[in-house]
C-alpha cells in the first residue's frame, strides 16, 4: 500500500465543509418556510425597536448641542431635537410607534447609585411587558 501525499489526504475537508454549509442553509430555509410570520414576531420587533430607541437616547445625551447631557423630556425629542438638527431615528416619528400602532413609552428611572436612565417600554396586546432589556419576565433591568 502506498502512502498518499498529505495534500490528497486532506482533500475531503472542503467537501465536508460545503456539505455542512448546505445542511445549515437548508435547515435555516426550512425554519423560515415553516415559521408563521405576524403575531409571534411582533414582540421581538417591539423589543428590538426599544433597543434602537434606547441607543438613540444615548446618542441624544452625547450630542455636542446637548450641553448638559440631559435626557430627552418627551419621545418627540428624538426625531426633532429641541435645538434643531437631524433626526436621531431612521424613520422619524414612525419609529416611536410599536407594532400594534401604539406609541412607545419612556419611563425615567434612577439606579441606587443615583444614575438616571430611561426605560423604553411597550405592552403587547396580551399584557406582556416589553422593554430594551427583554420581553415578559426579562423586561425589568438588572442593574
Amino acid at each position: 500500500m502506498s502512502a498518499q501525499p498529505e495534500s490528497q489526504s486532506r482533500s475531503w475537508w472542503p467537501t465536508i465543509g460545503c456539505g455542512a454549509l448546505v445542511l445549515f442553509v437548508g435547515s435555516q430555509l426550512w425554519v423560515l418556510s415553516t415559521t408563521r410570520w405576524g403575531a409571534p414576531r411582533k414582540p421581538s420587533i417591539a423589543q428590538l425597536q426599544c433597543v434602537h430607541l434606547a441607543k438613540a437616547i444615548k446618542v441624544y445625551c452625547e450630542l455636542p448641542d446637548n450641553k448638559q447631557g440631559t435626557l430627552p423630556t418627551v419621545p418627540r425629542d428624538l426625531p426633532q431635537p429641541p435645538w434643531g438638527g437631524q433626526t436621531l431615528l431612521e424613520n422619524g416619528e414612525a419609529d416611536l410607534i410599536d407594532p400594534w400602532g401604539r406609541p412607545y413609552e419612556f419611563e425615567f428611572r434612577t439606579l441606587p447609585d443615583a444614575t438616571r436612565f430611561i426605560l423604553v417600554r411597550t405592552t403587547a396586546p396580551d399584557g406582556t411587558p416589553i422593554t430594551q432589556y427583554g420581553i415578559g419576565p426579562n423586561a425589568e433591568p438588572r442593574h
